[in-house]
């Protein structure tokens, strides 16, 4: 259930009577459990008795919470008890920057009690909520589009009148679902693949290849990127790149050896071919 924290302007001397009440209209009651809170305090401000001293405002009693670009809805009800005064003006600030959003002014009011229909408005918005602040056409509520972390803090809405001075506060935060640490390594492969098949190629760390060599595991860090692949190309490679060393190696070696028993061949030929023989006379 929405609770509305109600500022209603009363006649001088009578103070700010500050109620709290559901959307339907409805009053606490104790028979729900639901206590009902009722305070006179002094008016800080001049309040004069006339059309204009039954204006009630009402607003959240919670902060408003809203997710980074979303639209956040500031609600506040405005509502006479009386007849509606010829002018006013609704004033919106972020009391956080600080800075103003957007002034709404009501002229020549019919003295109706929806006000919007009965009065002559104007918007006029800063240049920094130009394109993102909008005012709701039945209330006094702000609407602001596209919402970012730095929109976080408070609001503070005033209605000025004839004599009336009344402003309340709303808070506002801003969610960065961005700003969520990641996941780590384990609990991300864990989600992809699942716990089991994880702790499965986790377990082949320790066992040995055919060929004596640790098999690979898989490892995904950061979004998911498998380092199997390129590490079984760069070990591929290297292994090529050895054996042609080895082939090279293993070429000079067998060329040095032939080279060196033809030396050895042609030098014990030499002797018998260079010789002469003699035949003695007969």
């Amino acid at each position: 259930m929405v609770v509305f924290q109600e500022l209603r302007a009363c006649p001088k001397g009578e103070g700010l009577n500050l109620t709290s009440h559901t959307p339907e209209g409805k009053t606490r009651s104790n028979k729900r459990k639901i206590v009902k809170t009722s305070l006179l305090i002094p008016s800080p401000v001049l309040l004069s008795p006339g059309p204009a001293a039954g204006l009630v405002l009402s607003t959240p009693s919670f902060p408003v919470s809203v997710s980074h670009g979303e639209t956040a809805f500031l609600l506040v009800s405005l509502n006479f008890s009386s007849s509606v005064p010829t002018y006013f003006q609704i004033r919106w600030r972020f009391i956080t920057g600080p800075w103003p959003v957007l002034i709404v002014k009501a002229d020549n009011c019919k003295g109706a009690h929806q006000w919007w229909d009965a009065c002559e408005t104007t918007v006029a918005k800063s240049e920094r909520y130009r394109h993102r602040a909008e005012w709701s056409s039945e209330g006094a509520s702000l609407i602001l589009q596209d919402a970012r972390v730095e929109d976080s803090g408070i609001y503070e809405i005033k209605v000025l009148a004839l004599g009336v001075r009344l402003s309340a506060n709303i808070n506002l935060t801003v969610i960065n679902e961005t700003s969520t640490p990641p996941l780590n390594a384990t609990a991300f492969d864990d989600q992809r693949s699942g716990v089991s098949s994880s702790k499965s190629r986790i377990g082949l760390s320790g066992h040995l290849g055919c060929v004596g060599f640790p098999a690979p595991v898989s490892l995904k860090v950061g979004f998911g990127r498998d380092y199997t692949v390129p590490n079984i190309i760069r070990l591929s490679l290297a292994g090529l790149i050895l054996c042609l060393l080895g082939f090279i190696i293993a070429e000079n070696v067998a060329s040095c050896y032939t080279r060196q028993r033809e030396a050895g061949v042609h030098q014990m030929e030499t002797p018998f071919s260079s010789s002469s023989f003699s035949v003695p006379d007969l």
